[in-house]
C-alpha cells in the first residue's frame, strides 16, 4: 500500500470497531488509552502509520456528530 492510499472497507470497519470500543469506555467513565488502541488497530491493518490512524478517528467523530450521536471528545 502506498502512502495516502484509500482505506479499504475492511480497514474502515476495523477503525470504527476500535473507535466504538474507546467510545463505550469513555461513556462509562473508564480511562481510555488511545495510544494502545492505535497500536492494536495498526496490527490488524496493512502498513497504516500511527498518524494515519490518528487522522481517521476525527473523521469518525465527525460522522457521529453529523448523526447527532455521541463521539470521543478527544477526537473532535
Amino acid at each position: 500500500m502506498s502512502a495516502g492510499s484509500p482505506w479499504s472497507p475492511e480497514e474502515n470497519a476495523a477503525a470504527v470497531d476500535v473507535y466504538l470500543d474507546m467510545l463505550v469506555l469513555e461513556l462509562v467513565g473508564e480511562r481510555v488509552n488511545k495510544a494502545e488502541h492505535n497500536r492494536r488497530l495498526r496490527q490488524t491493518l496493512s502498513g497504516r502509520s500511527r498518524e494515519s490512524v490518528e487522522l481517521k478517528h476525527p473523521n469518525i467523530s465527525q460522522a457521529l456528530l453529523d448523526l447527532k450521536l455521541p463521539y470521543i471528545d478527544g477526537y473532535k
